[in-house]
């Protein structure tokens, strides 16, 4: 869990630089000001996180900066923190179901500080504060020992299932809408309309007008919600608008500081079912199954943000070129109660 812990098989506890495309909430909060939040009935003390988020060493341990604004708690470091911590609980736990021994270990502690030095890591144990030696001290005995016992994070549920369906379908990804689009620079408009006008397809476009690019062919492709989403905001509004088989366009869009004519028709729209996904999202569950465990085991004090939101991350390139399969991460979503620590 430490910046310079290995590559983690299963999911990754602290993913840097994702892209985050779906969210859901998944908790209501706690009202106890002494506790921050709690993961399967064990608290998480309020002080510990306010005590870690002043802590320079623990800082530049797992990855923020220490807030210069003195007594008024830091919204988004505080929620770093909590993070921390609660997939330090989440990791506590498999373990004691495993019935692997997890007791603070200072010597192994040390031993992983010391290994960071050729990392630039520059502070040592006598810098941390007592919580944090505390804290860090049972997370790497609780980490070595799930690794070292090649203990998988146990086989997801029905429930589990569900919950991941339910919690990133505000993002989109279950939605296919199955369109053809062309487009082309703006002085092609009128002749991509005209051909159109005389019973071209828009799929004929690209064959019959120069300068006229393919960007979506339905038979082959469908685009999701979350594609759609990173459309140019006034042609995504134009294709959530359109009936089937309507014709958009031409819809004049600029990005990347070139400006393009947009032409387009939806051949149809539908929504993925659970049972449509069911076995591509076991998979995808098992591989992020303690997050999904964080989200659906923890409530967060509303000081300290609202619920642990599982989110999902976009496929991206691995060091090979090849697709690495959507990563679902557990975080702790922004404040919305009055009295939320500073943004």
């Amino acid at each position: 869990m430490l910046e310079s812990s290995r590559t983690r098989r299963r999911g990754g506890l602290l993913i840097a630089g994702m892209c985050v495309v779906g969210l859901l909430v998944a908790s209501c909060g706690i009202a106890d000001p002494d506790v921050a939040a709690t993961f399967e009935g064990e608290d998480i003390p309020a002080s510990t996180v306010d005590a870690l988020a002043s802590d320079e060493a623990f800082a530049a341990l797992i990855g923020f900066q220490v807030s210069d604004t003195g007594a008024v708690l830091n919204g988004s470091t505080a929620r770093s923190v909590l993070d921390f911590l609660l997939q330090g609980e989440a990791l506590a736990s498999v373990a004691d179901e495993q019935g692997l021994a997890v007791e603070p270990d200072e010597a192994l502690l040390s031993q992983t500080i010391d290994g960071l030095r050729g990392q630039g890591y520059t502070f040592t144990m006598d810098d941390l504060s007592d919580q944090a030696r505390d804290v860090l001290a049972r997370l790497v005995v609780a980490d070595q020992a799930v690794a070292s016992a090649g203990s998988s994070f146990g086989e997801p549920t029905e429930d589990d299932l569900r919950f991941a369906y339910d919690s990133t379908a505000e993002s989109g990804r279950w939605e296919r809408t199955c369109l053809d689009m062309v487009g082309g620079p703006p002085e092609v408009a009128q002749d991509a309309s005209s051909a159109l006008d005389g019973g071209s397809e828009v799929l004929d476009l690209p064959d019959e007008v120069p300068g006229i690019q393919l960007a979506l062919d339905s038979t082959q492709q469908c685009a999701t919600g979350a594609d759609l989403a990173g459309l140019p905001p006034e042609l995504g509004a134009v294709i959530d608008d359109a009936s089937t088989g309507s014709l958009i366009g031409p819809v004049e869009v600029t990005q990347g500081g070139q400006t393009v004519v947009v032409f387009a028709v939806v051949r149809s729209r539908d929504e993925l079912s659970f049972e449509d996904v069911r076995d591509d999202l076991a998979s995808e569950v098992a591989q992020s199954l303690l997050a999904v465990r964080i989200a659906r085991g923890t409530e967060v004090n509303p000081r300290y943000g609202a619920g642990v939101e599982l989110q999902l991350t976009q496929s991206q390139a691995g060091p090979t070129g090849q697709p690495v399969a959507p990563t679902l991460t557990a975080t702790v979503g922004r404040p919305e109660a009055p009295g939320a620590p500073t943004q």
